[in-house]
């Protein structure tokens, strides 16, 4: 489905993949303690805008590869339509729209008739350019490329949570699939072990406490993440995560953390820039934290950008299972030192393996996925 075209939020749209019998988990820290299972694979295309969130997106998906796919929808840029449905007022943006009740019969299938006149008007608006367009040839660049520049490229996820400690999207079991996405995260608390990231990988909990053996799986592919109260994707207890030409940037926190045994991280051609800074919330975040951080597990790092973090570019930190393979990549410009690695003669460093890197304390950056405003 695409939102907000069949549907006017991505909650809706999530529900059509969704057993409607909310299941209860037994996560130690009560993080959103009851989610919906989604019991197909469902692929949501979205409008290029902003879109605020009330609560997170959790994946908890059952069955053999059954996964979540969110992605930008490809939209010629002179094309692009407003966010306002025709029955809203001319301030109404795609914030207002979240908040706007779900269709009256409450049916996925045989959504209100109202909505259905705002869906063919979106289909109509998002088809190909009309002959009045084609024959509009009088417009200057110039106007063109004002337009073009006040067009957003993607669609952004902000969150807007009361939940403390609450990440924008949380695979606990099965896939996720992000592509061509902006994540702005913020919630309340200071959390970052229990929660507080934009991406959060990690099983739910059994009553043991102890991680369900669910291997949650994430793959990230032109993704803009930012968390103002603290990390910016987490992939613990057995996760698995690929980062592939992302935009890792001014986290509160640690950019990318990998820790648990099993983790596994691999990272390419991505930016991982201006992490670690603090916030200036009252007892908020201190500064003080890496741009990439293996605790435990296995972290693969190729041509990219680990620069001007607060505390390290990258911290591998267990002596027994932080195993570390790094090749083509620049550490420039990091607080206290570009490149931690554990002892020498450790097992980790052993079996981990660094080559053809370019680690400096000055230098100019020279960014790898595409994304980085300057």
């Amino acid at each position: 489905p695409c939102v907000p075209v069949d549907y006017l939020t991505i909650m809706d749209a999530l529900a059509i993949a969704s057993d409607h019998d909310e299941i209860t988990t037994h996560d130690a820290s009560n993080l959103n303690p009851r989610v919906m299972e989604q019991r197909r694979s469902i692929r949501i295309l979205l409008r290029p805008g902003d879109y605020y969130m009330k609560e997170a997106i959790v994946v908890q998906a059952v069955g053999q590869n059954t996964s979540l796919s969110i992605e930008t929808m490809d939209i010629p840029s002179r094309n692009t339509p407003s966010l306002v449905t025709e029955e809203t007022s001319s301030s109404s943006t795609t914030d207002e729209l979240e908040a706007l009740p779900a269709p009256a019969a409450q049916s996925n299938k045989f959504p209100a008739q109202g909505f259905i006149k705002r869906a063919r008007s979106f289909r109509k608006k998002l088809s190909c350019r009309n002959m009045d367009a084609v024959q509009d040839s009088n417009s200057s660049e110039s106007e063109d490329e004002e337009q073009s520049s006040k067009t957003p490229v993607r669609a952004t996820l902000i969150s807007k949570f009361r939940a403390h400690n609450e990440p924008a999207l949380w695979v606990r079991q099965g896939t996720l699939q992000l592509k061509n996405i902006a994540v702005n995260h913020n919630c309340n608390g200071i959390d970052i072990w229990n929660g507080n990231a934009a991406i959060q990988i990690q099983p739910s909990s059994g009553p043991d406490e102890n991680p369900l053996p669910t291997r949650p799986k994430a793959y990230l592919q032109q993704v803009d993440v930012t968390s103002r109260s603290g990390r910016g994707i987490v992939n613990i207890d057995g996760g698995t995560c690929s980062i592939s030409r992302c935009y890792v940037h001014d986290c509160a926190a640690t950019g990318i953390y990998v820790g648990g045994p099993g983790s596994r991280a691999t990272i390419e051609e991505t930016d991982v820039i201006r992490n670690g800074g603090g916030n200036n919330q009252r007892r908020g975040i201190a500064p003080g934290h890496s741009g990439i951080y293996l605790e435990q597990g296995c972290a693969v790092v190729r041509n990219c950008n680990i620069s001007q973090n607060s505390l390290t570019g990258i911290s591998a930190v267990s002596q027994q299972n932080a195993i570390l393979d790094m090749e083509a990549t620049d550490l420039i410009a990091n607080g206290a030192m570009q490149l931690e690695m554990p002892p020498t003669g450790s097992e980790s460093h052993t079996r981990s393996s660094t080559q053809n890197n370019n680690m400096a304390e000055t230098g100019s950056l020279r960014n790898r996925s595409g994304m980085v405003v300057e």
